[in-house]
């Protein structure tokens, strides 16, 4: 797709910045002109293979909305979905970096046995849900487990003698991860 920062999609969707890039299509950050909400929108590209694909995750996260109506399980909301150009495009709440991007960011300093112990709690919290209600994750990897925001703290790592950005949910003060 053919798109550049300041185009807005749908008369809605400003496109701010490109976030990544996949086999699929891009995710790029938008300013929701309706709300001033930032948000993240996949654009898939408009293969039919690709389309098809979209349209199922598009049901699933449907379903996964309907399910989790007060976002206890911890799994990305679809905000909206509309077409553009012939390309699928999936608005999604906007989050923050994937657990790699945060590792590879902060040269691979590992996380504790206490970090890891939260971060996996909330993982399995969350597959537990999809796999209640018939739905199974396909693609679990940590490029796809995502920080609720890229606010965090700066926390001594003794283990590893040096300092480590953690990330920590605005609201709580706790990690929030989402898959």
């Amino acid at each position: 797709m053919d798109y550049h920062i300041g185009l807005v999609l749908e008369d809605r969707y400003e496109i701010l910045s490109t976030l990544g890039e996949g086999a699929f299509g891009k995710v790029v950050e938008c300013i929701d002109r309706h709300g001033g909400q930032h948000v993240a929108v996949k654009i898939v590209k408009k293969f039919e293979s690709f389309c098809k694909v979209a349209r199922s995750e598009i049901a699933v996260l449907e379903e996964i909305n309907s399910l989790d109506d007060d976002n206890r399980f911890a799994c990305v909301r679809m905000l909206d979905w509309f077409k553009h150009k012939a390309h699928i495009c999936i608005v999604m709440e906007l989050l923050g970096p994937s657990t790699f991007e945060f590792l590879q960011q902060n040269n691979f300093v590992p996380f504790s046995m206490a970090q890891i112990r939260h971060i996996a709690f909330q993982i399995f919290t969350a597959v537990s849900f999809l796999h209640r209600n018939k739905l199974t994750h396909t693609d679990l990897k940590p490029e796809n487990i995502l920080f609720v925001s890229s606010d965090c703290d700066t926390e001594y790592n003794q283990q590893m003698a040096q300092k480590a950005k953690l990330f920590r949910h605005k609201s709580c003060g706790f990690w929030h991860c989402y898959i």
